[in-house]
């Protein structure tokens, strides 16, 4: 279990809708934090291209 904290409530939810567009399931954990569940038997390459796309929609958000 990841969590990753934003500066708001609206950053946090924009990350989630980005990544969820890009194939990407995440989810906001209380008011300002996304929370990465992966399963326990993630391979590295599936590790790599998440945090991959993660990065894109925490770009994509950053970039508005």
């Amino acid at each position: 279990l990841v969590g990753i904290q934003f500066d708001s409530g609206a950053t946090a939810l924009a990350v989630e809708h980005a990544a969820f567009q890009r194939g990407l399931m995440v989810l906001t954990a209380g008011d300002d934090v996304i929370r990465m569940s992966p399963p326990l038997v993630i391979t590295e390459q599936e590790v790599a291209t998440g945090c991959r796309v993660f990065a894109e929609a925490v770009a994509a958000v950053a970039g508005r």
